[in-house]
């Protein structure tokens, strides 16, 4: 039974990991909060509101999809001398750590390379996303946002789009982020953005964070940085009492219409211009 599912969208059993070892039909569709990242580490980063809300809750389950294999990785400290297939290994063993450490309901990892996420006109990752979500049917879906500035998870973002605006209305998320990694996003037009209160489970998402020792070795820490964001986010923020606060792109509103995402993009640049400009009109 689980070997045909699995076939059935486009998986094989090495794909799915479940740290309670629960069936995978009933692991998959017990997922509330789904994170689609573009790097083993990236929805640690990113979704640390949709890991919260699930951890320890019995009616609320969070689960990952990691698009890349892990490829192509910096490295630093022990990890210099590694060569691909070994970080490709580290990196999903990383990514396995957080799962079970954070509860996850599962983790999938669909294997691409950067390259195929980038390259316009991938329909087989598309479809294959399509046919996830329909059968997970989360609630909420974290991506990255369009407007990250890594390609990578820019274009991992559109994929995750893509797939979304092709489903029948009943297979959609109710909520839809596109969330902060590599670029804030404090500056969107409110109607277009979302705060995400991370003041829950703390010492969890430090943890699970904590866990890419690769990718920590090599002198960037990621997590400091998105705590720092997150806490400044907070303190400049004029409507809450928030200690770390995230903010991401609502991108329910840009599912429906013909719009090119350029197109809605520049539109809410625009907005986002006019908004401020008029600010600035009234004092001079």
């Amino acid at each position: 039974m689980a070997g045909k599912l699995l076939s059935e969208l486009g998986l094989n059993e090495e794909d799915v990991y479940i740290p309670d070892s629960e069936e995978v039909s009933k692991a998959l569709k017990r997922i509330t909060h789904l994170a689609i990242g573009a790097h083993q580490d990236d929805i640690e980063l990113m979704a640390a509101d949709g890991i919260a809300a699930c951890f320890h809750q019995e009616q609320s389950w969070f689960g990952g999809i990691t698009l890349t294999d892990g490829a192509g990785s910096c490295r630093g400290g022990i990890y210099t001398p590694y060569s691909e297939a070994k970080m490709c290994s580290i990196r999903r063993k990383e990514q396995e750590m957080a799962a079970m450490v954070g509860e996850y309901s599962a983790h999938i990892f669909m294997n691409c390379k950067s390259q195929e996420i980038k390259a316009p006109g991938q329909d087989d990752i598309v479809a294959k996303l399509m046919k996830i979500i329909s059968y997970v049917k989360p609630e909420v879906i974290y991506c990255h946002s369009f407007l990250d500035r890594h390609l990578t998870h820019a274009a991992a973002s559109v994929r995750v789009m893509e797939a979304v605006r092709r489903l029948p209305e009943a297979a959609r998320p109710h909520r839809f982020y596109g969330c902060e990694v590599w670029g804030s996003l404090e500056w969107l037009p409110e109607n277009y953005r979302v705060a995400l209160s991370v003041d829950k489970h703390t010492n969890i998402i430090a943890a699970l964070n904590q866990l890419y020792d690769s990718q920590l070795s090599f002198g960037k820490d990621f997590y400091q940085a998105a705590k720092g964001r997150r806490i400044a986010n907070a303190v400049f923020d004029m409507n809450g009492d928030s200690k770390q606060l995230a903010y991401a792109m609502d991108l329910s509103k840009l599912i429906d219409g013909d719009s090119s995402f350029v197109d809605s993009l520049k539109g809410i640049y625009r907005l986002a211009f006019m908004r401020d400009t008029d600010n600035l009109q009234k004092i001079l």
